[in-house]
């Protein structure tokens, strides 16, 4: 009997021990990895989850983004509409001409500058000198700068001073209208760097070309549908004679602009 008490109970330690070391192994091999695998995918799932709640919030407001994106894209093509154009081939120079006669003013003199290139857009300096009445002249600048589409333009510098005579063909002293002044102002042109131009534009450049054949006369057309009409009133304006001028302050030399001699002069 003794033996056999003593048998079970090392039998109930030998068990004892055994089940402890197997738990022990499960804790340190299996469920404490399991732990911390549990713990690590939990901050990826909270990481991830945050993650999809910035998309689904970008998501909904992709409509949103999308306007606004539509919205800004025709704002910077309003705005840099007026930049577009093309300042190499003369015709913004004629346009300033041509507006100048539909006012009833005389464009005198229209001399361009070297086109100066700046980090953005390119820069023409031109000196233009008009003759007319004092009312017409302000106004033709106001419009030049605030209200008109077809040139982005500044004016940097403006002289005006009046006329009481003038010299005329035979260098006699010629009285002039009451009121007539002239102006010469200092404008600045701005193109983009890069600009598609306008299709009028092109027309407008191939209407300076000229004649090839200078036997050839040239087509009675104006490249401005606008301005229709009004070549006759800038001819009529310079059918006078017109008013010696002098060196402008910006380092240009103005030359002496007379009238055309009328045809069959010389015959």
């Amino acid at each position: 009997m003794m033996r056999e008490r003593v048998f079970s109970r090392h039998y109930q330690l030998l068990s004892g021990l055994i089940i402890g070391a197997l738990l022990c192994c499960f804790m340190y091999f299996i469920l404490a990895p399991q732990i911390k695998s549990y713990a690590r995918v939990r901050i990826e799932l909270a990481a991830e989850s945050d993650k999809l709640l910035k998309a689904r919030a970008a998501a909904a407001a992709f409509n949103l983004e999308s306007d606004r994106l539509k919205q800004a894209r025709e704002d910077y093509e309003a705005k840099s509409g007026p930049f577009k154009q093309v300042t190499r081939d003369g015709s913004d120079i004629i346009f300033l001409g041509l507006t100048a006669a539909s006012s009833n003013i005389a464009a005198a003199e229209i001399i361009p500058g070297d086109i100066i290139e700046k980090e953005h857009t390119f820069e023409l300096p031109v000196k233009v000198v008009l003759q007319g009445d004092y009312r017409s002249l302000i106004n033709f600048y106001k419009d030049i700068e605030n209200n008109n589409s077809a040139n982005l333009l500044e004016i940097r510098s403006l002289q005006i001073e009046t006329i009481n005579q003038i010299s005329g063909a035979k260098g006699q002293a010629v009285a002039v209208k009451p009121g007539t002044v002239k102006a010469g102002a200092g404008i600045v042109i701005f193109s983009a760097k890069d600009p598609a131009g306008k299709l009028y534009l092109e027309e407008m450049s191939k209407w300076l070309t000229g004649r090839g054949d200078v036997f050839k006369p040239a087509a009675a057309v104006t490249p401005a549908p606008e301005l229709d009409g009004y070549l006759e009133t800038h001819a009529e304006q310079f059918s006078h004679p017109m008013p010696e001028a002098r060196p402008a302050e910006t380092g240009i030399t103005v030359q002496k602009t007379k009238p055309d001699p009328p045809a069959g002069a010389g015959s």
